[in-house]
């Protein structure tokens, strides 16, 4: 999967969870069931056929950086101090699992290996269910568009 889908998706799937939970549970409480949703929703998509990068190195890390920072603007541009933190904790959590890889390879620290492993375990397993790039740009489109429209009708 892109990371702009995971990025979108998992601010998506935070601030989702939050119409399933009491008005009287506190923020905290909000915040770590929005991080639980961030990444469920990457081992979710991830289980689903998909298209990866094509590209690697210098090439790689450039395009990320700029669909992060596109992605970053899109969902939390505007946004109200009380949905900023919230969104951008779906966010991270939900690139995690991919950040763990980058961690284990820059570092070489077996656990990062090993949290990306274990969080990888569903990864393609839905292969009849391919998700190519349009379609991916698609899902984080409807996500941004669906954050946009609750993030500022919802307060909790």
């Amino acid at each position: 999967m892109i990371a702009s889908t995971h990025l979108a998706v998992g601010a998506a799937s935070a601030l989702l969870i939050q119409e399933y939970i009491p008005v009287k549970w506190d923020i905290k409480t909000r915040y770590i069931l929005g991080l639980g949703a961030g990444i469920l929703s990457h081992i979710a998509f991830d289980s689903l056929g998909h298209a990866e990068y094509s590209v690697q190195g210098i090439a790689l890390f450039s395009l990320l950086w700029v669909e992060v920072g596109v992605t970053l603007l899109a969902v939390l541009g505007f946004s109200n101090r009380v949905m900023m933190p919230l969104l951008m904790w779906g966010m991270f959590w939900g690139a995690v699992p991919d950040l763990l890889y980058f961690a284990h390879e820059f570092t070489g620290i077996k656990v990062f290996e090993l949290g990306h492993a274990i969080l990888h375990l569903t990864h393609g397993w839905l292969i009849t269910l391919y998700v190519n790039h349009a379609t991916q740009i698609g899902i984080t489109v409807c996500a941004i568009v669906y954050i946009r429209i609750r993030a500022s009708t919802t307060a909790f």
